[in-house]
């Protein structure tokens, strides 16, 4: 019998996913994540030391749900930008598949591959390359391909070696916004009672 929290772990990753309107795309998600992602990308925490993002995120399955509030946040985010919007300011269906993709599989190898104890630096690298491959032996078309491999490669922003402002297109920029806000250990302070800091 599979344990409660391993239920519901299972249910919060399948909140980002379920929002992906394209089912190729999504099936493309759902064969990464079941098959090539280490299954502890479902059960570690979000900082392998302990000293980023909120103490929730810090706990068994935070990795996903660090990764599921940034699936929350990203219309929100990407509505700011006209490019990925449609007459009503809201981000288009294929904008917000894209962003979605990008964000379920940011941090998929954040402890690399295998899985080490550690957060590896280039694991939005290695994340990037891995959706290559499989977007690319999946047909996927170009444009979906390549936009959701930028915005994996580059949601670290200023943090990923030899960044520069100009390869960040919009669905980068809304992946490392969405990250940089949902990792804030300073919502700690807003979320959690005092004596529980």
């Amino acid at each position: 019998m599979v344990p409660l929290i391993e239920t519901r772990l299972m249910d919060l990753w399948m909140f980002g996913v379920d929002k992906i309107s394209d089912p190729l795309l999504k099936n493309l998600v759902v064969a990464l994540l079941e098959e090539t992602i280490p299954w502890q990308f479902f059960v570690a925490p979000a900082a392998s030391s302990g000293k980023h993002h909120p103490v929730w995120q810090n706990m068994h399955g935070g990795l996903v749900r660090h990764t599921m509030e940034m699936c929350v946040l990203a219309p929100q985010i990407a509505s700011i930008y006209p490019e990925l919007t449609d007459k009503d300011q809201k981000p288009t269906k294929e904008a917000m598949d894209i962003i979605l993709a990008a964000i379920i599989l940011h941090d998929s190898l954040k402890n690399g591959l295998p899985w080490g104890k550690w957060t590896i630096k280039n694991h939005h690298e290695v994340a990037a390359n891995q959706w290559d491959e499989a977007a690319e032996k999946a047909r996927l078309d170009d444009h979906t391909r390549d936009a959701v491999f930028e915005a994996i490669f580059w949601h670290a922003g200023r943090w990923t070696q030899y960044w520069d402002t100009d390869q960040m297109t919009p669905f980068a920029w809304v992946v490392h916004i969405t990250d940089m806000v949902t990792s804030a250990k300073e919502l700690e302070t807003i979320y959690l009672p005092e004596e529980d800091i």
